[in-house]
């Protein structure tokens, strides 16, 4: 909510729509032009998969003219969720409880969410037509862009097998 609100004090008009996807009790009220929903962390909910499911359905239509700004900070990866075909969201839920039960780290848990999700690991990006232009905050030491809320508009450079390793 503070990333969104401060953009779109920067830019103002330029702005037209937008959502923003946070924690619950994250936010601080409305943003003009802006969709809020609040979404469960560390474990995504049906909150989750709503936001990911409206971002995609802003972001459809979109051509290479158009831009998008998308705003990534710690706690994306949960908040942020769309299932692949075969999995469900329960699916996710239990599989990230138990990472958090057994001491996986942020790096690990992201890594297996984004061969589950059909957002992260740049899928997101690769659903927008429009040129994106990706603010991101780091909460992942390293730095890695495709472990940040598990890169949705950042190529993965995981692998299925590295997934399969953690789990």
């Amino acid at each position: 909510w503070n990333m969104a609100n401060a953009t779109k004090n920067a830019l103002g008009s330029i702005i037209s729509k937008g959502i923003v996807v946070t924690k619950y009790n994250h936010s601080k009220g409305p943003i003009e032009g802006f969709e809020i929903i609040e979404a469960g962390h560390p474990v995504p909910d049906g909150n989750s998969v709503i936001g990911a499911t409206k971002a995609l359905e802003l972001v459809k239509d979109l051509t290479d003219k158009d831009n998008v700004i998308f705003l990534i900070s710690g706690g994306g990866s949960a908040i942020f969720e769309k299932p692949m075909d075969g999995v469900t969201l329960e699916d996710i839920m239990d599989i990230t409880n138990q990472l958090l039960g057994c001491g996986a780290d942020i790096v690990e848990i992201n890594t297996v969410r984004k061969h589950l999700s059909d957002v992260k690991g740049g899928k997101f990006a690769k659903q927008c037509g429009a040129q994106i232009y990706a603010i991101v905050l780091s909460d992942v030491l390293g730095d890695r862009l495709d472990s940040i809320a598990s890169g949705p508009a950042y190529p993965d450079s995981s692998t299925s097998q590295e997934a399969i390793n953690i789990i």
